[in-house]
């Protein structure tokens, strides 16, 4: 399912480069840190909290990064 899609974009969602596919996968590009993180530089849709059933990665929930990527910044209150 993460190889199925049809159009990938770039974002900058709080201080960090993702790129985003129309599928809901997230890659973080690792570009200022010295220590990659579990997520980093791979293909996913995040991991899922129990509680909630969310997606998050490093917690922030992946459907906002997804969100934002084809809909752009999101309205202030």
């Amino acid at each position: 399912m993460l190889e199925t899609f049809e159009l990938e974009v770039s974002v900058e969602f709080r201080g960090e480069k993702y790129s985003v596919r129309d599928n809901g996968s997230v890659y973080r590009h690792n570009q200022h840190r010295e220590r990659a993180r579990r997520l980093d530089k791979q293909w996913t849709f995040g991991r899922q909290d129990k509680a909630t059933g969310y997606m998050f990665l490093a917690g922030v929930r992946a459907h906002q990064i997804v969100c934002e990527a084809f809909h752009g910044e999101r309205p202030t209150d």
